[in-house]
């Protein structure tokens, strides 16, 4: 079988499990024999180090966030567009696909996947791992967003309002959103409530190479309990109720033997929000920023640790981190928001507490802190529940989805 898959981005670049999930997929694909390409956008160029079958050709809507780029809208938008759509084209008719699996599309046109629901009626499949239909397009969140800086607001205020105008008569490409694949119950139901149906529907869940993480704990040299959290540093995933769950345990219950790392980078004001957080209230021993760290060098981030943090505020399409934590044999305590909720198996796997909840976050880390015989429950589960969750069983879903339908056509 031959597949196309179309993703926004692809690693190294990306934002986060969506793309690896498209890249782990498609290695998987390669590896039982069969033919993939993938086409993603020129975000990053090609390079030596791309695998024959990676093609960096289409333009995103949208690249960096700035006038400049703002301009592209009047002067380069429907040729950049046009070109993307040329690309598929010649992709489709020289690889020949039997179906196109579409991941990420934030920041792409719809006339993308819409041209290859045209070309192979049908044959086009979704893989859904975030809330990217329900998206508006990014010329459209640029022109509506408030002046980064006092030099632009002028000449951004004056062209917003054309740009508005025209975005108001053009009508977005409408995908007929045949077979759609999603990686949890709940972002199946989550876009149905917003109004995105597909002909055909069936939870694929998430998945990670358990294969990578190693459930052995390093060596200690002393008994200071280690937490770690990871994520992008936005407010949604919650790093602050994450800081103050630990300064409630230092002061409060006097755990004073602990010790949290955040391993990750985001915006720049919500960092120095968390940093200064840190200082004001003396945590500088007890928490570290470790930046972002290679994907190859996660493993060990989770060896070195034993309980994971899952503090998201907002429901998770499904929670990558959570299995990894498991596959390491963590402890871990999570908000079980959205899909995140269908992996934790709470009392059993982990301990859940109340999303944004300092003080019930605090608590259900003291227990699990003070009590090392449910921290090894917890993470023995964890541990076993992880294998339901590893990337060969969803390649081999997804592979089944697509040749069942091209088997019945």
């Amino acid at each position: 079988m031959r597949t196309l898959f179309i993703s926004n981005f692809y690693p190294p670049l990306g934002r986060g499990g969506y793309e690896e999930w498209c890249q782990e997929v498609a290695l998987r694909f390669l590896e039982q024999g069969e033919q993939v390409r993938v086409l993603t956008s020129k975000s990053q160029t090609n390079s030596p180090n791309d695998p024959p079958h990676l093609f960096r050709e289409l333009n995103l809507e949208m690249e960096l966030a700035s006038l400049s780029n703002g301009l592209k809208f009047f002067t380069h938008r429907q040729k950049r567009v046009q070109e993307s759509l040329n690309t598929l084209k010649t992709h489709i008719e020289t690889f020949k696909p039997d179906t196109v699996l579409v991941w990420g599309m934030w920041n792409l046109p719809f006339d993308i996947p819409a041209l290859a629901e045209k070309l192979l009626p049908g044959r086009v499949f979704y893989y859904l791992g975030d809330y990217w239909p329900t998206l508006p397009p990014q010329f459209q969140n640029y022109w509506e967003a408030e002046p980064s800086g006092a030099l632009t607001a002028l000449p951004k205020k004056i062209l917003a309002l054309p740009a508005k105008a025209i975005l108001k008569r053009e009508e977005r490409a409408k995908l007929e959103l045949k077979h759609g694949l999603f990686c949890s119950n709940y972002l199946n139901t989550a876009l149905r409530d917003k109004g995105i149906r597909f002909g055909t529907e069936k939870v694929i869940y998430g998945a990670i190479d358990t294969s990578q993480y190693d459930s052995q704990k390093a060596d200690r040299v002393d008994d200071t309990v280690q937490l770690l959290a990871i994520g992008r540093l936005i407010e949604d995933k919650g790093f602050h109720t994450i800081l103050e769950a630990v300064k409630i345990l230092i002061t409060k219950q006097e755990h004073q033997a602990i010790h949290l790392r955040i391993i990750g980078r985001g915006n720049p004001s919500y960092e120095q929000q968390l940093e200064k957080y840190v200082a004001d209230h003396q945590l500088e021993k007890y928490v570290t920023f470790v930046g972002n760290v290679a994907k190859a060098e996660m493993p060990k981030q989770y060896q070195n640790s034993d309980v994971f943090i899952f503090a998201s505020q907002w429901p998770e399409p499904f929670g990558r981190v959570i299995v990894e934590a498991m596959a390491s044999n963590l402890a871990i305590v999570a908000s079980a928001t959205g899909g995140a909720a269908e992996i934790i198996d709470s009392g059993n796997n982990a301990l859940t507490f109340e999303r944004s909840n300092a003080t019930d976050l605090a608590a259900k880390l003291g227990q699990i802190i003070a009590d090392p015989a449910l921290r090894q429950k917890l993470s023995q589960q964890g541990l076993q529940d992880a294998e339901k969750f590893d990337i060969s069983r969803m390649a081999a879903e997804i592979y089944s989805s697509l040749e069942s339908v091209l088997i019945s056509s």
